[in-house]
């Protein structure tokens, strides 16, 4: 409830309980609310924050997500004559 960042849990996504997404002046950033990493970013832990970039990865619990800054569009759509 804090404007500007998103916990992980409230995701619902597994293994993100730990995180929290903070979004300010067009930079966002993945913050590690632990001591021990629970999530790693392009292959590497968590450790205090990560700046986030479209289509980094982030991996939680076995499972590999990646992050997109807006949504990919479906082949041919959107302009496609």
């Amino acid at each position: 409830l804090f404007r500007g960042s998103v916990r992980g849990k409230e995701l619902r996504i597994p293994g993100f309980e730990g995180v929290v997404f903070r979004f300010s002046r067009g930079k966002i950033k993945l913050r590690s609310l632990g001591k021990q990493p629970t999530v790693r970013v392009n292959n590497h832990p968590l450790i205090g924050d990560a700046a986030l970039q479209d289509r980094t990865w982030i991996g939680a619990r076995g499972k590999l997500f990646t992050f997109m800054l807006s949504p990919a569009l479906a082949e041919g759509s959107a302009g496609a004559n």
